[in-house]
C-alpha cells in the first residue's frame, strides 16, 4: 500500500524510481522488512535493515560521484 502511494505521488514520469529497501539488496528483490508494530519482531528488522542498507549506499554514492 505505500508503495502504491508512493508512485502515486511521485512526479510525472518518475514513478519507476520509487523502491523498495531489498530491490537492491540480492537474492531479496521484493522481500519487504518485517513490521515490528505487528509482528513484534524487532531483531528482524533490525537484521533487514542492516543487510540492506549498504547497498544503498553503494548505490547513491555512485551517483554523487
Amino acid at each position: 500500500m505505500n508503495m502504491r502511494h508512493l508512485r502515486t505521488i511521485a512526479p510525472k514520469g518518475e514513478q519507476d524510481r520509487v523502491r523498495a529497501i531489498n530491490d537492491l539488496t540480492p537474492g531479496h528483490q521484493g522481500e519487504p522488512i518485517p513490521d515490528p508494530w505487528y509482528t513484534l519482531r524487532f531483531d528482524d528488522t533490525y537484521n533487514s535493515l542492516k543487510r540492506s542498507l549498504p547497498y544503498w549506499l553503494d548505490y547513491v554514492k555512485e551517483r554523487l560521484d
